[in-house]
């Protein structure tokens, strides 16, 4: 009677032994599937780091693209200003032997003198 109930509490003991072995393995796969996890998202965080820095560069480059392209503008402002000058100037001038001169500000001399004028005369 002794050794049968030693026997049962070997049977018991062994059946936990072998559900603890059961767990540990278990929560050794879900350990190894979370260090797995952790790897994949890891590397996913460094890949999208790498994105980051390209994407701030490209950023960077375009920013200098769009100041070098202002400048450019404004100097091709400037030539077109002084082209639209010199075009002027040559629509006003003669080139069948009458001499021209521009008076600046004509409309302006002519109303003042004759405004000058009528006071002279009351």
């Amino acid at each position: 009677m002794l050794q049968s109930k030693n026997n049962r509490c070997d049977d018991q003991t062994l059946k936990s032994i072998e559900n603890l072995a059961e767990t540990v393995k278990s929560l050794d796969n879900e350990a190894q599937n979370i260090y797995r996890t952790v790897f994949q998202q890891q590397t996913q965080v460094d890949e999208l780091s790498k994105n980051v820095s390209q994407v701030e560069e490209v950023i960077q480059q375009t920013q200098s693209y769009f100041h070098a392209q202002a400048a450019n503008q404004s100097a091709f402002e400037l030539q077109l200003q002084s082209l639209q000058e010199t075009v002027n100037e040559l629509r006003s001038a003669s080139y069948d032997g009458t001499l021209l001169w521009k008076i600046d500000d004509f409309q302006q001399k002519t109303s003042k003198k004759r405004e000058k004028n009528q006071y002279e005369r009351v």
